[in-house]
């Protein structure tokens, strides 16, 4: 009886005492080939003693190995366009709900507020935590959260052309597809989704439901993902000069890495941009005859960040904000704002 009693107890809390916080830390992947939860344990001892109790992912702590391997190579940090493309690259297309570092010593177990961040973690959401080596003898842990509401299933992150884009029933959600021209799909998950890639190049997909985004995510079609890094945040301007003139050259290399020419500008959409900066309504059908386009072809963006690139960011991966950003020819207007928050700045494109 007392043999029995001893194997059922929890043996949990013996667990940090066998770890060798010596050892080398285990990093998993940074890069996948698929877009896919991947529930597991730690390949890192250290790392599955601090996460007991947790769910731990595969392909969420990939994408914390690869932030992490760039912070300690001095390249890279926690911004949301860093996040993003880190999570993209280890297969992770669910919302990154937070994001935490700490610096500690090498060797030894994890400093101040690992554990008790990763208790404040929900009983629902998956976690990545890693660890990873620095100079002088430092050593980085870097954890993020994610708590995906639906599974969108397995989705290569390449496909050749003429291969099949696919996504399983999920009803009470809509998709929206974007293929490398610009034009969109849009339609229910009450039933599968199939889409033949026929197009060469970034192709964008956004699952949503009433609540918001599920996922969102890039499938590159007959192409290896690239590595472009255009929107790493960089110092915030102080004025508003340098950051109407950051804002023009980042639309500008935008354009250029989808292989379009850069906007035009326009007096007239720029008259109407301006009118629209704090109407608590924009008319989209009578801004077009205002300025001579068809509503269709006249698109207005809007965001807000700490950074330029930050806010850029989150139109860059809108997949509705795709047709006014791939248009083949069109003019623009901007309007660039600083505040105490960052940059506010909204966009207007009209397709010629």
């Amino acid at each position: 009886m007392i043999f029995l009693m001893w194997l059922a107890c929890p043996k949990a809390p013996v667990l940090p005492l066998a770890v060798d916080w010596s050892e080398q830390p285990h990093l998993p992947s940074p890069t996948a080939g698929t877009y896919a939860l991947a529930p597991s344990d730690p390949p890192d001892r250290a790392i599955a003693s601090v996460v007991s109790g947790k769910h731990y992912d595969a392909s969420l702590a990939g994408a914390a190995a690869g932030l992490a391997l760039r912070i300690t190579a001095g390249e890279g940090n926690l911004t949301s366009p860093e996040l993003r493309d880190a999570a993209f690259r280890a297969g992770w297309p669910y919302p990154v709900l937070a994001a935490q570092a700490w610096n500690g010593a090498a060797n030894q177990p994890p400093p101040p507020g690992v554990e008790a961040w990763v208790r404040d973690v929900p009983v629902t959401a998956s976690v990545g935590l890693v660890r990873a080596r620095g100079e002088q003898e430092t050593q980085l842990w870097l954890g993020l959260v994610s708590d995906p509401r639906l599974d969108i299933g397995i989705v290569p992150r390449q496909l050749p052309t003429g291969g099949t884009l696919s996504l399983p029933a999920l009803p009470g959600t809509e998709i929206w597809v974007a293929d490398p021209l610009g034009n969109l799909d849009h339609g229910t998950l009450d039933v599968p989704f199939t889409r033949t890639t026929d197009v060469e190049g970034e192709w964008l997909v956004e699952v949503r439901d009433a609540r918001g985004p599920i996922a969102s995510f890039p499938v590159y079609v007959g192409m290896v993902p690239p590595n472009l890094a255009l929107l790493v945040p960089s110092q915030p301007p102080t004025n508003w000069q340098d950051a109407d003139d950051l804002t023009v050259g980042l639309v500008e290399d935008l354009r250029n890495a989808y292989g379009m020419r850069m906007y035009g500008t326009d007096p007239l959409l720029d008259a109407a941009l301006k009118a629209s900066v704090d109407a608590p309504t924009f008319d989209t059908r009578a801004v077009a005859l205002q300025v001579g386009v068809e509503p269709g072809s006249l698109w207005r963006w809007e965001c807000r960040s700490a950074t330029i690139e930050g806010c850029l960011d989150q139109i860059l991966w809108d997949v509705r904000a795709r047709p006014g950003l791939l248009v083949d020819h069109g003019v623009y207007a901007r309007h660039v704002e600083l505040n105490t928050k960052g940059v506010r700045i909204l966009l207007m494109v009209a397709g010629l």
